[in-house]
């Protein structure tokens, strides 16, 4: 490979995560979510890792459930944003995809759209998202039952279940109670299938678990919880993101190393040079981070460029050019990496760059 940086992607790691959501689990439901390219994994093998698994897959946008559809993916999709246009409502039924719909304009778009179904079998699967406090995505709590009336009278829709999203779930937060409630108050009287918890909620609330859940960062091995590791919740990195040294240096004090000259040696140190930087998704803005080094955690100093960081080899450490370095995965774990970044997981996951090749294995490549 012509580049020095690749991010390995466990297959086993990935199961055991989902197989350790299902075991706090009861009889529920699982939607994969798979979105933003499986956050950063690769959506088609992700997919393809968690088909003899999971119940179904959850994307953000037509686009994510055509691929996987057409990829051969047999299990339920469902669009978590819904669709844009007519004509992605029309593909629905031929690819046999659902679809969430959250607000009057999406409904609207929904029911002018039912005459272009010709054929008796061509139905539109649909879920409706309810808005119980998130103020993002969802109709409001005090018009649900409307339309869900209203859909049920349509021959055409098939209506699946009934959702909504939790602002505050990855923290104990009087909204979460709130939302509850809300949410129960509002759904219709008619028995349907409920969606509600998320990774967050997996871990920490039962009684949002319904029949579906829908589990994203839990299954890459990320926490989805502020001061809560992922380690602790019986999680699996996924992930693991390495580089290796493209050059060493020595350096005497008063040295400077990088762009700025942020940082200055006092003593006679030697440096590693890393072939990765923020056009590859490492942050770039850092305070503190590390990366793993010959069985060593060894401090990053000076700014982080574009393709390459530099790293301070602690003494009597022999390092060669050509050796691996982890900047997260197994010694590292992403969210240490994204607090130090002053951000989460979430991001640093799915921010890796399309020229980091992802290299699916059953096991790390150590």
């Amino acid at each position: 490979m012509s580049r020095f940086s690749k991010a390995w992607i466990s297959a086993n790691a990935l199961v055991h995560n989902f197989h350790r959501i299902k075991s706090v689990l009861n009889e529920q439901k699982v939607w994969s979510v798979v979105k933003a390219n499986a956050y950063g994994h690769g959506s088609l093998s992700v997919a393809k890792t968690l088909a003899p698994y999971t119940d179904g897959f959850a994307v953000a946008h037509f686009e994510e459930a055509e691929l996987l559809r057409l990829s051969g993916i047999k299990q339920p999709i469902l669009l978590l944003e819904g669709v844009s246009s007519s004509a992605q409502l029309v593909k629905l039924p031929i690819l046999d995809i659902e679809t969430v719909v959250h607000n009057e304009y999406g409904f609207n778009l929904l029911i002018d759209t039912l005459p272009q179904l010709h054929s008796e079998d061509q139905i539109l699967k649909v879920w409706l998202k309810m808005d119980t406090g998130m103020n993002r995505l969802g109709i409001a709590a005090n018009a649900f039952s409307k339309f869900v009336d209203r859909a049920e009278r349509e021959d055409k829709v098939d209506l699946r279940g009934i959702m909504t999203h939790f602002a505050c779930a990855d923290e104990e937060h009087h909204l979460n109670q709130k939302q509850l409630m809300a949410f129960d108050q509002a759904k219709s009287k008619r028995i349907l299938p409920e969606s509600i918890a998320n990774s967050a909620l997996i871990f920490s609330n039962p009684e949002t678990y319904r029949d579906w859940v829908r589990p994203g960062i839990a299954l890459y091995g990320s926490s989805p919880f502020k001061h809560q590791d992922a380690k602790s919740i019986g999680l699996k990195p996924v992930m693991k993101l390495v580089s290796k040294v493209i050059s060493l240096k020595e350096i005497q004090p008063g040295d400077s190393v990088g762009y700025g000259a942020t940082w200055t040696s006092e003593s006679r140190q030697e440096i590693a040079v890393v072939g990765i930087g923020y056009g590859d998704g490492y942050p770039r803005h850092v305070k503190g981070a590390q990366v793993w080094l010959k069985g060593h955690l060894c401090p990053i100093v000076g700014r982080v460029s574009m393709d390459m960081l530099t790293v301070l080899i602690p003494q009597r450490l022999q390092v060669q050019i050509g050796d691996e370095v982890e900047c997260w995965g197994e010694h590292i774990s992403v969210d240490t990496v994204a607090e130090q970044a002053g951000t989460i997981g979430y991001e640093l996951l799915c921010q890796v760059t399309s020229r980091v090749p992802r290299v699916h294995t059953n096991e790390f490549n150590i």
